[in-house]
């Protein structure tokens, strides 16, 4: 499989943030799989997750420090929307202790002009 591996860079609520992702499919597996680091937490998050049946969404799941209580940990979901060639959407969610999903940030990516 090829893995789309991607530098990224900005500008929020806390500040400037850069991170660098890497989103492949793994053929053994026969899912999705990612890894997601950054400046703005000391986390490595791993995620696995499949396409829907129109191709253009991708639902990643990974568990990582819950954010009301870092002691604890909690289930999470990123949802990558492929828009067009130049435009993807992610909307992260997570899981409470009812089962529910609650989204918290959505980001918009626009690819770079060479």
């Amino acid at each position: 499989g090829y893995f789309l591996v991607t530098d990224l860079e900005g500008k929020g609520d806390m500040g400037v943030m850069h991170a660098r992702m890497a989103i492949g499919y793994d053929q053994k597996g026969k899912h999705y799989t990612g890894s997601w680091v950054s400046d703005m937490d000391g986390t490595h998050w791993v995620y696995s997750g499949d396409v829907d049946a129109s191709g253009k969404k991708l639902a990643l799941l990974a568990d990582g420090p819950d954010m009301m209580d870092p002691t604890k940990t909690a289930k999470y979901k990123d949802e990558y929307e492929i828009v067009d060639a130049d435009h993807r959407v992610l909307a992260s969610s997570v899981q409470g202790a009812d089962g529910k999903w609650t989204q918290f940030m959505t980001m918009k990516y626009t690819r770079a002009k060479k």
